[in-house]
C-alpha cells in the first residue's frame, strides 16, 4: 500500500485520527500516537486545550480525569456515510421540488400550464413556456442555492460525525485549484471527443447542425455557470464525505468502491435508465473515474472540474442526453443512429458500450499519470515533529 500524500512511497502505518495510510515521513508522534500532517495540528490544538483547562474537558470511561477524550470520529465510517446519504437525499429532493414549483409558477405567469406526464427530468429541463433566459436564471439560481445548502450540511455532518472540517474532506482553496480546473476540463474534453469521434468514424453518431459562434459562446458560458454547482454538489457529497468516511471502515479502495456505488445508485431514478442495460455500468465507471481523481490529488478540484467538463461536453457542447436528461440548447446537434447498446440511445453515452470501453482506457491513463498529478498536489515535506512539552507528558494517552 502506498502513502496517501507520497504515492511512490510505501506506507509506514495509518494516521490515528483519519485512518489514512501514510509513510514514515508524514506520520508525526504526539501523545503516544502518530498523526498525518493534516491531523497533527488539530490534535495538538485539542491537547493544548485539554492540558490548560482539564476541568472543562469531557472524559470517557477509561480516561483519567483531565485527559482529553479519545480523538476519534463518533461512529464507524460506513455508518457516518449511510446517515449522511439519507440526509442528502432529503435535501436533494427538497431542492428539486422547489425548482419544479418555481418553474411551474413561471409557466403559469407566462400563460402556459405546467408540464404533465414528462416526469421530473423532463419538467426540469424543458424551457418551453418560459423561454430559455428565464429557465437559465431559475436553474442557475437553484443550482448555486443547492451547493450552498449541501456544503453547509456537509460541514455540519463532518464536524458532528467525523470530527473533521471541509478542508479535511478536500475542499481547500489554493493556487493549484486553477491548474486542477484546467486539467479536469481538458481530460473531459479529450474523453468525449474520443467517444464521439469513434462513433462518427463508424456511423454510430452523426452531426446534424452547428450553431453560430455567438450562440456557441453564450451556450458554453451559461452551461458552465449552471452545471458547475450541480457537479460540485455531487463531488462534495460523494467524493468529499462518503468516500472519506467509507475509507475509515474499508480502506482507500473500499472507500472508492463505496462512493462509486452510491453515486450510481443516486442516478437510478433518472429518465430512460430502465431501457438501457449498460447504464449502471457506465455510471459506476464514471464514479470510479471521479473518485480516482479525488484519491490521486487529495482534494476535490480535479474531480469537480472533470465532472462539470463531462456534463458540459456531453450536453451543451455535443447535444447528447446527460444521464437520461436532454438539455434545451447545445452548440452541436448530434444524433445517435447506431444501436442503443453502442451509443447509449436516449440515456446518453454513459449507457453505451463505446463510452464504457473508452472509460476503462481513460481510467488507466489517469492512474498512469498519477505521479504527475500527485506531485503537483503534494505539499512540502512536513518538518520534524517537535518534542512533546512536559504538559503533554502529563496527559499522555496510553
Amino acid at each position: 500500500m502506498s502513502c496517501t500524500v507520497h504515492p511512490s512511497t510505501e506506507t509506514a502505518g495509518s494516521c490515528e485520527y483519519c485512518g489514512q495510510p501514510h509513510c514514515a515521513q508524514c506520520l508525526q508522534p504526539l501523545l503516544g500516537r502518530r498523526y498525518c500532517p493534516g491531523c497533527y495540528a488539530r490534535v495538538a490544538g485539542i491537547a493544548r486545550v485539554g492540558s490548560a483547562a482539564p476541568a472543562a474537558r469531557n472524559t470517557s470511561p477509561g480516561t483519567a480525569p483531565g485527559n482529553p477524550a479519545p480523538l476519534r470520529p463518533r461512529l464507524p465510517g460506513w455508518v457516518s456515510a449511510l446517515l449522511y446519504v439519507l440526509g442528502f437525499l432529503v435535501l436533494d429532493t427538497g431542492v428539486q421540488f422547489a425548482l419544479l414549483a418555481a418553474l411551474a409558477v413561471a409557466r403559469t405567469v407566462n400563460g402556459h400550464p405546467p408540464i404533465s406526464g414528462a416526469g421530473a427530468g423532463g419538467d426540469l429541463m424543458d424551457a418551453s413556456g418560459i423561454g430559455l433566459p428565464v429557465w437559465s436564471l431559475l436553474f442557475g439560481f437553484f443550482g448555486w442555492l443547492s451547493l450552498l445548502v449541501v456544503t453547509g450540511y456537509t460541514a455540519l455532518m463532518a464536524h458532528g460525525l467525523e470530527r473533521r472540517k471541509l478542508t479535511d474532506l478536500g475542499l481547500r482553496w489554493s493556487g493549484r485549484a486553477l491548474a486542477d480546473a484546467a486539467v479536469g476540463l481538458g481530460l473531459a474534453a479529450v474523453l468525449f471527443i474520443s467517444v464521439v469521434g469513434v462513433g462518427l468514424s463508424v456511423g454510430w453518431y452523426r452531426l446534424t447542425a452547428v450553431t453560430s459562434p455567438g450562440s456557441s459562446l453564450l451556450t458554453a458560458g451559461v452551461g458552465l455557470l449552471i452545471l458547475l454547482p450541480f457537479a460540485a454538489v455531487e463531488e462534495v457529497s460523494m467524493r468529499g464525505f462518503v468516500q472519506h468516511a467509507a475509507t475509515r471502515s474499508w480502506g482507500k479502495w473500499g472507500g472508492l468502491a463505496a462512493s462509486s456505488l452510491v453515486f450510481a445508485a443516486l442516478h437510478l431514478l433518472n429518465p430512460e435508465i430502465g431501457k438501457h442495460p449498460l447504464a449502471v455500468l457506465g455510471l459506476l465507471l464514471a464514479g470510479l473515474y471521479l473518485g480516482s481523481a479525488a484519491l490521486i490529488t487529495g482534494d476535490l478540484w480535479l474531480a469537480i472540474f472533470l465532472h462539470v467538463g463531462w456534463n458540459l461536453m456531453e450536453g451543451p457542447f455535443f447535444g447528447l442526453p446527460v444521464s437520461g436528461i436532454e438539455g434545451p440548447a447545445s452548440i452541436l446537434h448530434t444524433s445517435a443512429p447506431g444501436a442503443d447498446l453502442l451509443t447509449g440511445g436516449t440515456f446518453g453515452p454513459e449507457a453505451g458500450l463505446v463510452l464504457c470501453l473508452l472509460m476503462a482506457v481513460h481510467l488507466a491513463v489517469l492512474w498512469s499519470i498519477r505521479p504527475l498529478l500527485a506531485r503537483r498536489q503534494t505539499p512540502a515535506p512536513p518538518p520534524s515533529a517537535p518534542a512533546e512539552p512536559e504538559s503533554y507528558q502529563a496527559i499522555r494517552i496510553s
